[in-house]
């Protein structure tokens, strides 16, 4: 969501307690706030208009189109490039616009954050040279591609005016990626905004781009920065609906009144599935017959859609599927959301969304497999003891033997010691209530950055119908482990316990923990690695997993070692051998590059010469 300011002739300056860390180019001590859930802003409209019309166009190969300024004398300022500064590669990515050969824009704040002590506040602007003449347009969309990370207090602002940047009703503000938090993965996208409630019909429209950073704390300020490139102003098409969430839900009416979504599923938590979703008119016209359609595909198709609706212009409606889905068969399900009317769309970057589920025979989780941040404590509990984890619902009686958690790769994990941990759901209490804690389990070197398998000393029954806070734990300290987080999800639905509560608390703009229950009788490890085989040889389980890019399998020696390492799919036929000779002892890594693989079920097999060490992954595109 975005949250929308109007910008005042004075600094707003906000209060808040720092956190401090150590800057690396992986991440830093992360705390996550509890706070409420954000708002979502709706814009005006009026009459019709030639769509799809150009007012503005800008590909960034003429930086003399453009103005940079800076606000209360701050030193860093936006430039121009045609190739990304290395200090930004490593800590953010390179800039991957359509065009950023010819040129683009950008604010390096690393150069101010390395080495510490350099820091600056920045209050950086970017504005297109030309007023924008949008007298003729009722309905007036901006585009650009940007890449950015979020990194500690700094904000990235798109504003538009249509006077001379005054406070009052003439200027606005769009904060853009609220939602990330501090050292999430690098953005690149194409963002599209609707500014028709300040631009629509005016003669004289301004944009720029902010970089705000007030707080130059010493190994906590400036950020790591912005490119943008590919700016246009036009006219909204006719027919253009935005899919702005969709959902694939299980267990409606349980824990939560609208179920929850489920990636990780047994055979014995196979339920019915409700899909639905959230839509928006952002065309000029009313979107006649608007409705969600859903296509399954993979271990089994399925497809059905919404009852039609009339949606007004910029009007949002959620949207229903007529028909429920229960899966039966083990495998992988792919989803696609989208949306669409009686006309066709005319912009079709916004209206649709795709996500995956896996029908396996032992691992029960919400998260979707893709890292996107992690989580350490929360700002109210630094350095102590914290719990945190995912609502579940149980759909049918099983027996889980232990809990999976998937750690960052950060080195002062280990030696930690970490625990999964399972409450039941008291309605009469309305709270959780202790089931059962795992066995205690100490990070290696081998098993850090991947997922370790913590076992339960008995196994742990649990019921259908019942609901369960399957939580990840730590014991605190000066550095504290660090849990790694998957895709936002609804709120009230990650809960945590500080240090000496009682109740639980609730992430403000949570992300599912990577934690999963583990069901069944599959044989575990309890360090995430095989045993060692006759020739000393240790393999772990690749992470990510499922991935789309790339993953590590992680694996050890004792003893110098030949091996052969054969990737099977599904059905048993080799697809990639990968050999060996000479290798030395001791912790080794093998990449897996995504782009080697179509979509599906994967075993990989390390052989020297005794038992071999076969796992399984997946990947997805």
């Amino acid at each position: 969501m975005e949250k929308i300011y109007f910008v005042c002739s004075y600094l707003l300056l906000f209060s808040f307690t720092p956190s401090y860390g150590q800057i690396d180019s992986d991440v830093e001590i992360k705390h996550v706030e509890i706070q409420s859930e954000k708002g979502h802003y709706n814009n005006s409209h009026s009459g019709d208009r030639s769509p799809g019309d150009i007012l503005a166009v800008d590909d960034f190969s003429d930086p003399s189109n453009w103005n940079v300024y800076t606000e209360s004398g701050t030193v860093p300022n936006w430039e121009f490039a045609t190739s990304t500064p290395s200090i930004m590669v490593n800590y953010m990515e390179a800039m991957a616009s359509p065009t950023e050969d010819n040129g683009f824009a950008l604010l390096n704040a690393i150069q101010y954050l390395i080495p510490p002590g350099t820091e600056q506040p920045i209050n950086a602007l970017l504005e297109y040279g030309s007023p924008i003449d949008c007298s003729s347009a009722a309905q007036v969309h901006v585009e650009f591609f940007i890449a950015y990370r979020a990194f500690n207090f700094d904000q990235i602002f798109l504003e538009v005016t249509n006077s001379d940047w005054a406070f009052g009703p003439g200027t606005v503000s769009y904060e853009l990626f609220t939602e990330l938090i501090s050292n999430d993965p690098t953005v690149q996208t194409k963002i599209l905004r609707d500014i028709s409630s300040i631009a629509a019909g005016q003669p004289n429209v301004k944009i720029r781009f902010r970089f705000r950073e007030l707080y130059a704390f010493d190994g906590a300020g400036d950020g790591y920065g912005a490119m943008i490139d590919d700016f246009r102003v036009k006219e909204a098409w006719n027919y253009d609906q935005e899919l702005t969430t969709s959902f694939h839900r299980s267990g409606l009416g349980m824990y939560m009144p609208n179920g929850l979504d489920y990636h990780f599923i047994p055979p014995s938590q196979l339920t019915e599935i409700h899909f639905s979703g959230i839509t928006q008119n952002v065309g000029g016209m009313v979107q006649t017959g608007a409705k969600l359609n859903v296509n399954v595909s993979g271990a089994e198709a399925f497809s059905t859609a919404s009852t039609p609706i009339d949606l007004p212009l910029l009007a949002s409606d959620s949207l229903i599927c007529n028909d429920i889905f229960t899966p039966t068969s083990e495998g992988e399900y792919s989803i696609i959301h989208y949306v669409d009317c009686d006309f066709d769309e005319e912009e079709t970057t916004n209206d649709s969304a795709y996500r995956t589920i896996t029908v396996t025979p032992y691992f029960y989780g919400r998260d979707n497999g893709q890292e996107i941040g992690w989580i350490g404590n929360v700002t109210t509990n630094p350095n102590n003891p914290l719990l945190i984890g995912n609502v579940m619902d149980i759909f049918g009686d099983d027996t889980v033997e232990s809990i999976d958690i998937v750690m960052t790769a950060h080195p002062s994990n280990v030696t930690k010691v970490i625990y999964g941990q399972i409450m039941i759901y008291d309605e009469v209490l309305d709270s959780f209530i202790f089931l059962a804690k795992t066995i205690e389990h100490t990070i290696t070197i081998a098993d850090n950055g991947g997922l370790i398998t913590i076992p339960f000393e008995e196994p742990v029954e649990l019921l259908a119908g019942q609901t369960i806070l399957l939580l990840a734990g730590h014991y605190g300290g000066v550095t504290e482990a660090r849990f790694r987080t998957s895709q936002r999800v609804e709120f009230g639905t990650v809960l945590g316990y500080i240090d000496g509560a009682t109740e639980t608390f609730s992430l403000g703009s949570p992300r599912a923990i990577m934690i999963r229950a583990r069901f069944g009788t599959e044989p575990i490890d309890d360090t995430g690695m095989e045993e060692l085989n006759a020739a000393g040889l240790s393999v772990g389980q690749n992470y990510p997993n499922p991935f789309s890019n790339e993953s590590m399998i992680p694996f050890e020696t004792s003893e110098q070692s030949n091996f052969t390492i054969e990737i099977t799919d599904l059905y048993g036929k080799l697809i990639k051998t990968v050999v060996i000779n000479d290798l030395t002892p001791g912790s080794h890594q093998l990449l897996l590059n995504g782009e080697d693989f179509a979509q599906g079920v994967y075993f990989y097999r390390f052989y020297n010469g005794f038992q071999p060490v076969t796992k399984q992954f997946i990947v997805i595109k």
